[in-house]
């Protein structure tokens, strides 16, 4: 799924006390193409009636004067909406940013770098229409679930004053283990409670019936619960009260989370593998200061260049690149500084004097005030693939020159490659014959020869060399030399045939030519 279409606005909610900056965002996102809907708040009680509308996109300034990125965030959360929150602002302190991110802030974008804002909008309403639609998705499986068993997703507990079960749902049999005939009538304390807790749940059952007070009414909470058979395990319970005629009703919203827990833990488990991952990237990490000095490579960074990370902590950056990089370096030496330098191609030299060919990225390192601290780079070495590439340059050449028709038909028996020597040899361009069946340089006596070997090769059966006849455009016959070849993607599944035609009329009627005149002078001297 994707961001609303041109004719369906994006709708905004920003969070902001200055009119002129909401203005300037938006703005900004018009320019670079959104049609966007939006409104402004710059209080906690616009933001929650605002909210209510369930807007596509917040974007927040930090500081407020009677309101903040934080306090919304925290009413977001409150409010269980899945809706992209990006801060944008001025500067703030380090510790400031990574809060707001850790409490739920998909991006934080400085005011001064606006350039960032249109690509984190797509990203994050994008991710958020998906989120939205597996929602969806899983709710409507659970529904349909829920008709098929006729249950409740949740186990429903409900107990009078006196703490004695007076109804068990199907689910609840489900989540503790015992049949509904068995629970009812049984105190909760002793059936769903673990020992260690049940004196705290007399003791607030009292203290409820005596003043009205249940500190835990109300809210979602997670505890240990007891199983019929004796294990312990998590759920997540809310309790509400019903009051009548003097009497009360307790009512427990049940929820195993067993597989919660474990799936935090299997993501807990996820980030520190992740977090082992990155410090161990495949990619060099680079990161220079204001002088062009270097402060920190990781190792993969120093095995590239072949070095020792020690000796190169201290040395500038141009000590590490032949003069035509460095010119290239310097020159590019403003924009480097003020912005985010894209993906691109750059060359180094190694410790032995080869040289490395990297893809580079790289980002300013700017202080409170903006001014110019370093850059980081992220760095991906492609000498290999330089050389791969250079090398089917080469082979393309050889192919497009050759005297023999080399041509590849895919897995459907059609056309995908034609070099020149296969136009010369039969008449057909690239431009008729890609596309079209092999067939139409088959002739029909040898269709099925055709069949078979095609059958052959997708098998990945080898194939000796055979002589057979194909058919020029002209119509007219020639007789061929064929190699084939199975060409396979990565994973090893067939995708293509590739084959080598040669035209062996000649060699065939020089062949019959010098049989024939053998023939003859044999004959002569029986004869003589």
């Amino acid at each position: 799924m994707s961001v609303p279409r041109v004719d369906e606005p994006l709708r905004v909610l920003i969070v902001e006390d200055r009119p002129d900056d909401a203005l300037l965002v938006t703005e900004h996102l018009r320019r670079a193409g959104l049609t966007v809907a939006w409104e402004r708040v710059d209080t906690e009680a616009g933001f929650a009636a605002k909210l209510r509308t369930e807007p596509d996109l917040i974007i927040a300034d930090y500081h407020l004067p009677q309101f903040s990125a934080p306090r919304a965030l925290d009413m977001l959360k409150e409010a269980d909406l899945d809706i992209p929150f990006i801060v944008v602002s001025g500067t703030v302190g380090e510790n400031a940013a990574v809060a707001v991110m850790r409490s739920g802030a998909r991006d934080y974008v400085f005011k001064e770098n606006l350039s960032r804002l249109r690509p984190v909008v797509e990203r994050e309403v994008r991710a958020a229409v998906e989120r939205k639609a597996a929602r969806a998705a899983q709710g409507e499986y659970l529904r349909r679930l829920g008709s098929i068993f006729d249950s409740a997703l949740d186990g429903v507990v409900t107990m009078g004053a006196d703490g004695v079960i007076t109804d068990w749902n199907p689910m609840a049999e489900t989540i503790f283990g015992w049949p509904r005939s068995e629970a009812v009538g049984r105190l909760v304390g002793e059936t769903i409670i673990p020992l260690r807790y049940r004196g705290a749940h007399k003791f607030g059952l009292r203290h409820f019936l005596a003043t009205g007070e249940g500190p835990v009414l109300n809210k979602r909470l997670e505890l240990a619960a007891l199983h019929r058979d004796g294990h312990e395990f998590p759920i997540e319970l809310s309790i509400s009260v019903t009051s009548s005629g003097g009497s009360h009703l307790f009512s427990a919203f049940v929820r195993d989370i067993t597989e919660r827990h474990r799936a935090e833990e299997d993501l807990r488990a996820s980030e520190e593998r992740y977090r082992q991952i990155v410090e161990t990237a495949f990619e060099g990490v680079w990161v220079i200061d204001s002088n062009n000095m270097t402060t920190f490579v990781n190792q993969r960074m120093a095995d590239m260049l072949g070095y020792a990370r020690e000796e190169m902590l201290g040395k500038p950056v141009l000590d590490f690149m032949e003069p035509d990089a460095r010119a290239a370096f310097s020159a590019n030496r403003d924009s480097r500084q003020q912005a985010r330098q894209p993906e691109h191609e750059f060359r180094f030299k190694r410790k032995d004097g080869t040289e490395l060919w990297v893809l580079l990225e790289s980002s300013p390192d700017l202080d409170a005030a903006g001014e110019y601290r370093g850059s980081l780079a992220m760095v991906t070495d492609v000498t290999e693939r330089r050389r791969a590439q250079e090398a089917l340059r080469r082979m393309a050449a050889m192919v497009a020159t050759s005297t023999d028709g080399i041509l590849a038909v895919d897995v459907n028996g059609l056309v995908v490659n034609w070099n020149l020597g296969a136009e010369r040899m039969y008449g057909y361009s690239a431009e008729e014959i890609i596309g079209q069946p092999i067939a139409t340089i088959v002739p029909d006596a040898q269709s099925e020869e055709l069949t078979a070997l095609l059958g052959r090769v997708r098998r990945g059966e080898p194939i000796e060399q055979i002589e057979t006849i194909r058919k020029r455009k002209d119509g007219s016959l020639v007789e061929v030399s064929i190699s084939f070849a199975p060409l396979t993607d990565v994973t090893g599944n067939f995708v293509a045939s590739a084959a080598i035609h040669r035209d062996i009329s000649h060699a065939r009627r020089a062949a019959e030519a010098l049989r024939a005149s053998e023939e003859r002078y044999r004959r002569i001297v029986e004869t003589a």
